[in-house]
C-alpha cells in the first residue's frame, strides 16, 4: 500500500488555547486515572538497548507491514509471535477504537487509512522493525510508542538500533525499534514520522487479545469421508459443516471422533487438550498429536466425556466440549444388572445343589451311623435279655433247691408276665416312663420272692410319666445291680428307692440302696454295667441334643445317678 498520505501527531498552533482549556477539564479525570495508569505501566515491558536481534527466535514470529516494498519511503514491520498459530483465529478481529475522549489520537480519526491494526494471542513481546531506515538516514526519522492511546511509553526518539536479520528482500541493517508487550485487553501503538514534523506518516497498532479455541467441525467414523473432502478442498464452503452440535450422543460404533479448530495450527505444541470420562481424568493435559488444527480421539469406550482444549500460550482460556458415547446393549446398566443376577443365580444354584448333595451324603452317612448304632444298641439289649433270663433262672433254681415250690411257681408265672412285656417292647428304642416303672415293679416283685427287701418308686409331680419317653430297659440292669450287690444279703432290712425328678429340662433318675456297695472299678467292668455303659455311649452318639450321664456315689449307701439332658419339655 502506498504511504504518500500523512497525518498529524501533534496539536496545531491555532488550536493551542482550545487544547489547554480542554486539558484543564481533564485534569481531574487524569488524577483519578493516575493510579490505574501506574498499575498498567507496571505491566508493560520493552526490550533494553542491549538486546540483540540475533538472539530472537524469528521462526516463531509472523511479520506484516503497511507500505510498498518498491517504495523508498520507510514503513513499520510488525513481528508478532505465533508459536505455531496462523491468522484468522478470532472472528472479532476488528480495528482498535482510538476515537474515545482522552485518546492521543482523537484528532486523527483518519489514521486507520495509513495504519495497520493487528491482534496478538501470545503474551510474548511484539517487535517492530523499519525497513527504509538505516544508519545513514536514521537522523531524518523518529518514532513514538504509546499504550492504549493514552500514555506515552517512548517519546519521539531517533532510531538508534539496527538489525541484520534477513527479512524478505529487504536490505540488512534496517531499523529495529525494540520489543514491547502488555497485559491482555490492552494495545500498543507505534508511530513513525520525519524529524521536525508533527505528522506521522504511518503507524502500527497491536492488541493483546484473549481467546479460546473454537470448534468448527465434528466428524465421527461414519463421516470421515466428508472430512477428507474438506482437507482436500478447504476453499469449498459447500462441503463444510455449518454447525457443531452441543452435547451430542454418539452410537457405540462412533468411537473415533475428530474435531477441527478455527484457524490454522502448524506446530502441534501450540494446541493442548485433556479428556475426562465420567468426571474422572482419562487423559491429562497433553500436546496435540498432529501439526494441524484437528484433535483425533481414538477408540473411546462408552461414557460421558468432557474434552478440554486450550492454546499453549493462553492456558487460562479453556474451551470445554461435552459429548456422550452410548454403550452397546450388552454394556447397559440394566443388562449388567441382569447378567450379574443371572451369574449370582447360577452360582447360587450350583452352590445349593452342591450343598444339597453334600447334605444328602451327610444324612445318608448319619443314617447309616444311626442304623449301625441302633443295631449295636439292639445287640446290647439282646445281650442284656439273656443276662436277665440267666439271673432269673438262677433264682428259680435257688427256690427249687430250697423246696420252696410254691414260691418257685409264682416266680415263674411273674417271670413269664415280665418276659411278655419285655418281648412286646423288643422292637422299640424308647417307651414311656409308665412302662419302664411297670417293668421295674414286676422285676422287683420277682426279686422280693427271693429276698424280702423293701422298695419304692417316686415320681416328681412336675413330670408326666405317660408322655415322657426314655430308652427301653435302661434302668433294669442298674436296679438288678442294686438287688444283687446291695440288698440281697440284708433280707428284710434291705431298701431300694428309685426317684424320678426334674432339673430344668433334665430328667434325673436316682437308684439308691442301703447295701454294702461294690467295687466300682471291678463291677463297672462286669457284664451288666459294662453293657449299660456301652449302650449309653451309643445313645449319646445317636443324639447330640439328648445326652445321658451316669455317676456312682458310695458312702454308707450306694446311689447311681442318671442325668438325661434335655429329656423334658
Amino acid at each position: 500500500m502506498p504511504i504518500h498520505s500523512s497525518f498529524k501527531s501533534g496539536v496545531p498552533q491555532d488550536r493551542a488555547l482550545r487544547k489547554i482549556n480542554e486539558m484543564k477539564k481533564c485534569i481531574f479525570l487524569f488524577a483519578l486515572l493516575i493510579v490505574t495508569e501506574k498499575s498498567l505501566l507496571a505491566q508493560i515491558q520493552w526490550a533494553s538497548d542491549s538486546i540483540s536481534t540475533d538472539k530472537i527466535e524469528w521462526n516463531n514470529y509472523s511479520t506484516t507491514f503497511l507500505g510498498d516494498v518498491n517504495n523508498n519511503i520507510p514503513f513499520i514491520i510488525t513481528a508478532i509471535p505465533n508459536n505455531g498459530l496462523a491468522a484468522n483465529i478470532d472472528e472479532t478481529n476488528t480495528p482498535v477504537d482510538i476515537s474515545f475522549n482522552g485518546s492521543l489520537f482523537r484528532f486523527r480519526s483518519h489514521m486507520s487509512e495509513k495504519s495497520i491494526f493487528l491482534d496478538t494471542y501470545d503474551s510474548s513481546e511484539v517487535y517492530f522493525l523499519t525497513p527504509g531506515i538505516y544508519a545513514q538516514n536514521a537522523d531524518k526519522y523518529e518514532f513514538q510508542v504509546s499504550l492504549n492511546a493514552k500514555k506515552v511509553i517512548t517519546p519521539w526518539t531517533q532510531v538508534s538500533r539496527f538489525s541484520n536479520f534477513q527479512l524478505n528482500t529487504f536490505k540488512k541493517g534496517y531499523g529495529f525499534l525494540g520489543g514491547y508487550k502488555t497485559s491482555w485487553g490492552n494495545f500498543i501503538a507505534v508511530e513513525l514520522r520525519k524529524k521536525g514534523s508533527d505528522t506521522a506518516f504511518t503507524a502500527a497498532f497491536v492488541s493483546w487479545k484473549e481467546m479460546k479455541p473454537k470448534i468448527t467441525g465434528l466428524f465421527t467414523t461414519k463421516d470421515f469421508n466428508n472430512l477428507f473432502k474438506i482437507m482436500t478442498r478447504p476453499w469449498d464452503k459447500t462441503i463444510h459443516s455449518t454447525t457443531v452440535p452441543l452435547n451430542p450422543v454418539f452410537e457405540p460404533t462412533e468411537n473415533n471422533i475428530i474435531l477441527t479448530m478455527k484457524g490454522e495450527v502448524y506446530i502441534k505444541n501450540a494446541l493442548e487438550y485433556s479428556l475426562l470420562k465420567n468426571n474422572s481424568p482419562l487423559t491429562d493435559w497433553k500436546i496435540n498429536d498432529f501439526d494441524n488444527n484437528l484433535i483425533w480421539l481414538k477408540n473411546l469406550s462408552p461414557g460421558d466425556y468432557v474434552l478440554k482444549i486450550r492454546y499453549a500460550k493462553q492456558r487460562h482460556n479453556v474451551t470445554e466440549y461435552h459429548f456422550k458415547i452410548k454403550p452397546y446393549w450388552y454394556q447397559t446398566g440394566l443388562f449388567q444388572i441382569l447378567i450379574t443376577l443371572f451369574i449370582i443365580f447360577i452360582i447360587g444354584f450350583f452352590t445349593l445343589l452342591y450343598n444339597l448333595t453334600r447334605q444328602k451324603r451327610k444324612l445318608f452317612e448319619k443314617e447309616k451311623q444311626k442304623e449301625k448304632s441302633e443295631n449295636e444298641v439292639k445287640s446290647i439289649r439282646a445281650q442284656l435279655n439273656p443276662h436277665f433270663v440267666f439271673n432269673a433262672l438262677n433264682s428259680v433254681q435257688g427256690l427249687i433247691n430250697k423246696n420252696e415250690t410254691e414260691k418257685a411257681n409264682k416266680y415263674l408265672a411273674d417271670f413269664a408276665t415280665l418276659m411278655r412285656s419285655t418281648l412286646a417292647s423288643s422292637n422299640k428304642n424308647t417307651y414311656s416312663m409308665d412302662e419302664e416303672i411297670k417293668m421295674l415293679g414286676y422285676y422287683l416283685q420277682l426279686e422280693q420272692l427271693r429276698f424280702p427287701f423293701q422298695f419304692r418308686i417316686i415320681v416328681e409331680e412336675t413330670i408326666n410319666p405317660s408322655t415322657t419317653e426314655i430308652p427301653v430297659l435302661l434302668l433294669q440292669p442298674l436296679v438288678e445291680n442294686a438287688v444283687k450287690h446291695g440288698v440281697s444279703s440284708l433280707q428284710e432290712h434291705g431298701k431300694i428307692e428309685i426317684n424320678f425328678s426334674r432339673q430344668e429340662k433334665n430328667l434325673i433318675v436316682k437308684i439308691n440302696d442301703n447295701g454294702k456297695g461294690f467295687n466300682k472299678t471291678k463291677e463297672q467292668d462286669g457284664y451288666g454295667l459294662k453293657l449299660t455303659n456301652e449302650r449309653i455311649k451309643l445313645l449319646n452318639e445317636m443324639s447330640k441334643n439328648q445326652q445321658i450321664n451316669m455317676q456312682v456315689q458310695q458312702n454308707e449307701e450306694t446311689t447311681i445317678i442318671l442325668t438325661l439332658e434335655n429329656w423334658l419339655s
